[in-house]
């Protein structure tokens, strides 16, 4: 039976526990490196780990994934779900490269200075669901490629991220916005499913329609990141995602996609 349990995991292993070091958080805080080698590095991952690896979080929103343009800098880090067999598959390859934090109970890898964090069974207190890999969306460059958390789930979870931090992030917003904005301008995206998007919200985030409708005018409020001529877009974007969250907590008719 495979082991969900991360820390039994690296105990089996022979994977350390140790706090990352301030040091060492300076430097990633203030590492810029640039989208091409982050996608490049997650493509490298995901050959060695043969596909048995997820990445989440804000890296899926630069513009080689599943955003439209640059809209801030690009994440420094890549946060990523795995199992089991990934993790003792990782420690075959980089051994003492490899330990658990203290900070957050995921494992961590210094991979060329790139961060890169991989969670088994849970990340930041939610229990991820088997149909993760099934649901994640596989991008392909010429000299690789890598599985990326859906564009819906990911919108659920920054707000549900927001609403456990106990407060809204402005990266999160933007985000979103890219995200949501992405498959108007890009051809190879598939437009984005506001009913998975709702039902998403609704077992993730909050049984409240007050959660995601908070999150959800606070990304509004991040209009003025757009350009103008985009703005419209947004907009209508926007009123469909409310439509279809209202409609999942049963405000309004279900009547739409």
């Amino acid at each position: 039976m495979t082991n969900n349990n991360l820390s039994d995991i690296c105990r089996s292993c022979g994977i350390p526990s140790r706090p990352i070091g301030e040091e060492a958080i300076d430097f990633y805080r203030d590492n810029r490196p640039a989208e091409e080698t982050l996608v490049h590095y997650m493509a490298e991952i995901d050959a060695l780990l043969n596909g048995n690896v997820v990445v989440m979080g804000g890296f899926c929103a630069c513009s080689s994934v599943f955003g439209f343009r640059p809209m801030r800098r690009t994440s420094n880090d890549l946060d990523c779900v795995t199992d089991e067999s990934g993790i003792r598959t990782l420690k075959s390859r980089f051994n003492g490269g490899l330990f658990q934090t203290v900070e957050h109970g995921d494992v961590f890898l210094d991979y060329n200075g790139i961060p890169i964090c991989f969670d088994v069974g849970e990340t930041h207190s939610w229990d991820i669901p088997q149909s993760l890999a099934y649901e994640a969306r596989r991008v392909e460059f010429d000299f690789g490629g890598f599985n990326a958390i859906s564009p819906e789930l990911l919108i659920a979870l920054k707000a549900r991220r927001s609403i456990l931090k106990g407060r809204f992030f402005g990266k999160d917003a933007v985000d979103t916005a890219n995200i949501l904005m992405a498959p108007l301008f890009r051809s190879d995206l598939e437009r984005i499913n506001f009913r998975r998007v709702r039902d998403f919200m609704r077992r993730y985030v909050s049984d409240s329609i007050d959660v995601p409708l908070s999150y959800l005018s606070f990304v509004e409020g991040y209009e003025s990141n757009l350009r103008h001529c985009e703005r419209p877009a947004f907009q209508g974007v926007m009123s469909l995602l409310k439509d279809a969250v209202e409609q999942a907590y049963g405000v309004s008719p279900d009547s739409s996609d």
